[in-house]
């Protein structure tokens, strides 16, 4: 299998590789940590895999069919609320049936465009969305910039952080649940042909920095699994 060191980032040999207690030392800089061996996972609740020789491209859809359903009904409702205050005599009512039409409007944009693409390939990693409402989740981090991924527990649900090359966690995607977490963290580091990194895969070594070390410097609280 191939590993690399989770502190120096230098691919480790064979003959320095436990399978049996995943374990692994490293030469170059003598660090030993654990590790946990690539595990098949199958497709997991609205994460669609879409991967080439080049490219993995994973499709996250924020809410499920039914979820989707619900809310679009209610806001069919409001759009109805909203036309018929706009329809009606009196100027304030027409200034609450246009704003409220405008929220429709917008709340149609946000639900209709209920996908976002994980992209990682031999750049880096990039996020795209084609909601207007969620321009703060389109990312881009050069693939020389990024160390490993890791997921880890947080306000809301699980989270998929990228800790890039001066050690700080950058937010990939959050309000997942575990094992939507996990099985992200797990297509991106099989990619990039490295482990996938969990909790105990952090070094015992008194040199290498732990996740939650580097989390608190971020200001943001998360229990890892």
């Amino acid at each position: 299998m191939k590993l690399t060191c989770i502190h120096c980032g230098k691919p480790i040999p064979a003959n320095h590789i436990n399978i049996k207690d995943q374990i692994a030392l490293c030469p170059h800089c003598d660090t030993l940590f654990h590790f946990e061996a690539n595990r098949k996972r199958k497709p997991t609740e609205r994460i669609i895999v879409m991967d080439s020789a080049d490219e993995l491209r994973l499709l996250y859809q924020y809410y499920s069919r039914k979820e989707l359903t619900q809310y679009l009904a209610a806001v069919m409702v409001l759009a109805v609320i909203a036309f018929v205050l706009f329809v009606a005599p009196g100027i304030v009512l027409t200034a609450i049936g246009t704003i409220l039409g405008a929220g429709v409007f917008l709340a149609l944009e946000y639900l209709l465009n209920n996908r976002l693409y994980i992209i990682a390939d031999k750049n880096g990693i990039r996020t795209r969305t084609g909601s207007v409402l969620r321009f703060f989740a389109n990312k881009i981090v050069k693939r020389d910039h990024i160390q490993r991924v890791v997921c880890g527990e947080s306000a809301g649900g699980h989270t998929v952080y990228i800790i890039n090359h001066k050690d700080k966690p950058i937010k990939l995607l959050g309000y997942l649940t575990e094992s939507q977490a996990r099985f992200i963290v797990e297509r991106i580091n099989e990619f990039y042909t490295t482990p996938l990194i969990t909790r105990n895969s952090l070094t015992t070594s008194e040199s290498s920095v732990s996740l939650n070390d580097l989390l608190n410097q971020d200001s943001e609280q998360a229990k890892w699994n």
